[in-house]
């Protein structure tokens, strides 16, 4: 008997799992786009202007994300220093698939984790405290 309610209970508790457990995550909405990325809302010295966020619906933790950030001095250091970005020697290319609104300016100084070989950029301009954060984990 107890075997058969293991039975029944596999059958219809897996399939749960895998269809409840596994869904896709994307939005273009700025706020949302943050908050998917980090896990949290954006601190009082960041202001979120524009962003689109994709996640996979595969376990592995799959995603793209895409911001345009207004951010104060001390945020982007610490930014920089907590993630151990170096400055990029060139190179990059805005990836086809980018929101039309993702244009790194011209005064954009591009950083990359020496860690990463994805192609994750991140461009400060420190005129405008502006970022655009492209960021790929796949």
């Amino acid at each position: 008997m107890k075997s058969i309610l293991y039975l029944l209970l596999t059958i219809f508790f897996i399939p749960f799992i895998v269809l409840t457990g596994c869904s896709e995550r994307k939005t273009d909405n700025a706020a949302k786009a943050y908050k998917f990325w980090t896990g949290t809302h954006p601190p009082t010295d960041v202001k979120v202007i524009a962003g689109s966020f994709w996640e996979s619906a595969h376990w592995s933790k799959e995603y793209i994300v895409y911001l345009e950030l207004q951010t104060t001095k001390q945020w982007r250091k610490k930014f920089v220093s907590d993630n151990k970005l170096k400055k990029s020697n060139g190179g990059e290319n805005i990836p086809s698939d980018a929101p039309k609104w993702f244009k790194p300016g011209r005064n954009c100084i591009a950083w990359k984790s020496p860690d990463d070989d994805q192609g994750s950029v991140y461009y400060i301009d420190s005129l405008t405290g502006k970022m655009f954060i492209y960021e790929i984990q796949l």
